[in-house]
């Protein structure tokens, strides 16, 4: 996802998944929130063997993107196998 918001500054980005964490910009600017959205997901996104990271630039706006891992499944996991007949009788 990604914003043009007010930007979060390099000394921030370590804490914004920590919970409850509110930066004193994002106070002072009144803007609402628990500081839980975050954690909540980077926490979601762990629990399903992924990550969820963050890069951003005062000014410019942030952006987030959850990495999660593939799965093979079905027909691509037979055909990756090696194996010709997926029912074979």
């Amino acid at each position: 996802m990604i914003d043009r918001g007010l930007g979060i500054s390099p000394s921030e980005l370590r804490h914004v998944f920590e919970a409850f964490y509110r930066s004193p910009q994002v106070a002072s600017a009144q803007i609402h929130g628990t500081g839980l959205g975050l954690t909540l997901a980077s926490e979601i996104a762990g629990a399903m063997g992924g990550t969820l990271t963050v890069e951003s630039e005062i000014g410019k706006g942030s952006a987030f993107t959850l990495h999660l891992p593939v799965l093979e499944t079905g027909l691509e996991a037979v055909a990756a196998n090696g194996v010709s007949r997926v029912n074979q009788q």
